[in-house]
């Protein structure tokens, strides 16, 4: 993961680079393109707006993501890994009640579904 600033505001956003996930051993920006590389000689290049903004919908994280992949990817390996899903879904904008008998599986489902609402724009 890499921080990256807004250049119309001073606030931290998080890019995650698809580079295996491994350490990057290069970057290079060129006219809203990036481009990494890591040790093993992958790469990865795309296109990136700054003045994209895409919040974290769940109550209590205050993460901002640059694009809507790197936000996906944070609520399924932080708030989908964990068992946290409990009693009420954790979206900021839902008040649903989880029913008792639902598996881990239908809850993340449901979350699922508002990832899969285009909001952010």
């Amino acid at each position: 993961m890499v921080r990256c600033y807004s250049r119309y505001k001073v606030n931290d956003m998080k890019i995650y680079y698809g580079v295996e996930g491994s350490a990057l051993t290069c970057i290079h920006v060129h006219q809203g393109w990036v481009f990494t590389g890591n040790r093993r000689g992958n790469i990865s290049v795309f296109h990136f707006d700054p003045s994209d903004r895409v919040p974290c919908q769940f109550r209590g994280c205050y993460l901002v993501f640059g694009r809507i992949e790197d936000f996906k990817s944070h609520v399924h390996d932080v708030h989908l890994a964990k068992s946290v899903l409990k009693g009420k879904c954790s979206w900021s904008t839902c008040n649903f009640d989880f029913p008792h008998e639902w598996s881990e599986e239908e809850k993340k489902k449901h979350i699922n579904k508002h990832m899969s609402r285009n909001i952010f724009k």
